[in-house]
């Protein structure tokens, strides 16, 4: 779906803007679990490799049926997705495994391994960013949700604005795919106890809850990491004429989301996951 992401917020701040609604009905906070040297640290310019902060069902993990244990948890877990075949340290892992596509997603044997096995995570984001080519030139753009788009169970004094929910799958680390728009897709998604695989293929539709704004090129260096990185920045009408940016970034969303029926052929054999 992207190549770089952006996530300011603090660890507590993305706790409450994941505040859901237990199945008894009351709202409670996601725990984070296993913060330490692998930690979430806030960025305007993360990049794969980098860690993110990600929603599971607490049943992914050995004591998820514990009833003092939050149905869902936060994990700081590394983008880019290594599959449990791999041996020896994962930053060695050489192959791109960032992103998967929903068109796509069955027929990658590593992907398709995670996805029968149950581990569907949620990648949490502000933001995004993608690049334009235009003759010979690159204008990046970061994209994010509609203004006006809240946390749904926010339970801060303040209305905080929603966070990109992108489905994903891990391993040993983790890839995204499409945006789940509502808060009944990411309960689907994290559901893998009543949602098959194939079901969960349906939550990957197009989506129209996305804008976009140029910006500088600095955030093209994934050592900046700094404000400047998601300012919005003017670009010439000639310039926005002549790139059709807004046609192509919409043309490119619209790909980026397309739903893929999934077929009996697809199903494949799994082994024992690892995790970070």
């Amino acid at each position: 779906m992207c190549g770089r992401t952006a996530c300011t917020k603090s660890a507590g701040e993305i706790a409450d803007c994941c505040s859901y609604q237990q199945q008894a009905g009351k709202i409670n906070k996601p725990q984070w679990r296993n913060v330490g040297a692998n930690s979430y640290n806030p960025s305007y310019n993360k990049g794969p490799k980098s860690y993110s902060p990600i929603l599971l069902s607490s049943t992914n993990f050995p004591h998820g049926t514990n009833k003092d244990i939050s149905e869902r948890i936060l994990l700081p877990m590394q983008w880019g997705l290594v599959p449990s075949w791999h041996k020896g340290d994962p930053k060695k892992f050489s192959f791109n495994m960032i992103n998967c596509r929903s068109d796509t997603l069955t027929e990658k044997k590593s992907f398709m391994n995670a996805l029968q096995k149950g581990q569907r995570c949620v990648v949490l984001a502000e933001g995004f960013y993608e690049w334009h080519t235009s003759e010979n030139k690159k204008q990046p753009y970061y994209i994010q949700l509609k203004e006006g788009i809240t946390a749904h169970h926010s339970t801060d004094d303040t209305t905080s604005k929603q966070l990109l929910t992108f489905a994903g799958i891990f391993d040993k680390h983790t890839s995204d795919e499409a945006i789940l728009e509502t808060e009944e897709a990411v309960s689907k998604w994290l559901d893998i106890k009543n949602i098959s695989w194939k079901q969960s293929l349906d939550l990957l539709v197009q989506t129209d809850c996305l804008e976009w704004y140029p910006v500088s090129t600095v955030v093209n260096n994934v050592r900046n990491n700094t404000e400047d990185c998601m300012k919005k920045i003017d670009i010439s009408k000639d310039a926005a004429k002549k790139t059709g940016s807004g046609k192509v970034m919409s043309a490119w969303l619209k790909k980026g989301t397309t739903k893929r029926t999934p077929t009996d052929h697809d199903e494949t054999s799994s082994s024992k996951k690892s995790k970070t």
